[in-house]
């Protein structure tokens, strides 16, 4: 019998706000598996046979894994772009090597606006909850004034498209640093902005501790 398995992205009892296991840590061999995952990337490759196949790369929270998808699969993923996010059914199968990997049973798109697409990028290596341990410190050596203006300036509105307003925060903590380099990760501008500000007080507090600069602002820094 075929086992159906789920794994947590959101409260609600639904495969489409389930995360896909992507890594097929705890699931056992021979169980077909439905959830969310971003596809990054989709390439069209002929078989060793010379038939058309195509090889497609997913993400999600959990992980990365790259699925190949044969020439009698194939409709089931003609609707479907890189970068959108799909509901993916899978079956944690041995492969040839004799290692289990993801076998493709079919792919669904999700809604252009489904949370799984905030987890195309890896995570950042240090946790969330130390991240925000991190930036507690750093707002602690500020000034109640600078605290007051950190704080409304995190929680003030902003329309990052039409009609949608959302606070900078969400999106600050949420953003990559960048595209690519460095920081190329969810949460990256987080970890970024406080490795920055982490070394910019270190110095400052060293120019008070040498007397090259007694009276440093360390609310400007």
């Amino acid at each position: 019998m075929t086992q159906f398995l789920q794994s947590d992205l959101t409260s609600p009892e639904t495969s489409v706000l389930r995360r896909f296991p992507l890594t097929g840590a705890d699931v056992g061999v021979g169980a077909t598996v439905i959830g969310a995952a971003v596809l990054l990337d989709r390439q069209n490759k002929l078989t060793s046979a010379g038939k058309p196949m195509v090889m497609l790369t997913l993400r999600n929270a959990t992980g990365a894994a790259s699925l190949a998808v044969w020439a009698e699969q194939m409709p089931a993923i003609a609707h479907l772009n890189s970068g959108s996010a799909v509901l993916l059914t899978a079956t944690w199968a041995y492969g040839r090597g004799g290692t289990p990997e993801w076998k493709f049973v079919g792919a669904e798109a999700l809604p252009i606006e489904h949370p799984v697409l905030l987890e195309a990028q890896p995570v950042a290596p240090v946790a969330l909850g130390v991240l925000g341990a991190r930036m507690q410190s750093l707002l602690s050596v500020l000034s109640t004034e600078a605290r007051q203006l950190f704080d409304v300036l995190m929680h003030t509105p902003v329309a990052w498209e039409p009609g949608v307003l959302e606070p900078m925060k969400a999106r600050f903590v949420a953003a990559p640093a960048a595209t690519s380099n460095h920081h190329a990760t969810r949460h990256g501008l987080l970890f970024h902005s406080i490795q920055t500000a982490e070394l910019a007080l270190s110095l400052a507090k060293t120019f008070r501790r040498t007397g090259d600069a007694p009276d440093i602002d360390l609310d400007a820094v």
